[in-house]
């Protein structure tokens, strides 16, 4: 289903395939945001029977990582996505 479409996510679809073979992760400001993007990518991918594997990050899980916190210590283990494989490519 394109973009604008019926579908209840029809407006997540696009941040989450933009560049999709490019994109590593998306880092994110606002709480809300992050939560339909990351809880509901399951469902997302479902819906429009495409595979995203997509982790989103909290802007200030990036400043905690910046900063010396452990990956626990930010909540990355509670990501639905996981963000550890991206975060290991960096490293």
């Amino acid at each position: 289903m394109p973009p604008g479409g019926d579908s209840q996510f029809a407006h997540l679809q696009c941040p989450l395939g933009h560049e999709k073979k490019s994109l590593a992760s998306i880092v994110v400001a606002c709480p809300l945001c992050y939560v339909n993007l990351d809880a509901r990518q399951k469902q997302i991918e479902e819906e429009f029977k495409e595979a995203f594997h997509l982790p989103i990050l909290y802007f200030t899980q990036f400043l905690g990582l910046a900063f010396g916190l452990k990956t626990d210590e930010v909540g990355l283990d509670k990501h639905f996505v996981d963000p550890l494989p991206l975060l290991n490519k960096i490293k």
